[in-house]
């Protein structure tokens, strides 16, 4: 009489699971809590110890005239989208590459909407997503 261990079923794909698990990503949302600095300082960052990546929202929401810089690091920096809460925030890509796969957007509580100052000396930004600019 051959008999069915209930537990093997169960051990299969559990491990079946495992090997799955490691592709499944969620995107997060990253938020800038850093002042002036480096795009690719992940202490800048809430996701810390990690940088945002191509799913995930960025939020830059800081005091004051604070300089977030994009810089070369040897590959481009994809997110999702980047996301202004109307601050004077500066974003400068000095030599490296921001790609968005969505937009950037702007809001704040006054219903005056501003990017702060973009300031693009070299480097390349693109994707899929709009840009606008206006004024």
């Amino acid at each position: 009489m051959h008999t069915h261990n209930p537990f093997r079923r169960t051990q299969l794909s559990a491990v079946i699971l495992s090997l799955l698990a490691p592709g499944f990503s969620v995107a997060a949302t990253a938020n800038w809590v850093g002042t002036t600095g480096f795009w690719d300082s992940n202490t800048n960052w809430s996701t810390n110890p990690a940088l945002p990546a191509s799913g995930d929202d960025t939020v830059l929401n800081v005091a004051g005239a604070q300089t977030i810089t994009v810089r070369s690091n040897g590959t481009p920096f994809t997110v999702n989208s980047i996301n202004t809460n109307g601050g004077d925030e500066i974003l400068a890509i000095t030599d490296g590459r921001l790609n968005l796969l969505g937009a950037i957007t702007t809001s704040n509580a006054t219903g005056n909407s501003s990017v702060g100052t973009f300031i693009q000396s070299a480097g390349i930004i693109g994707g899929t997503g709009n840009l606008s600019v206006t004024g």
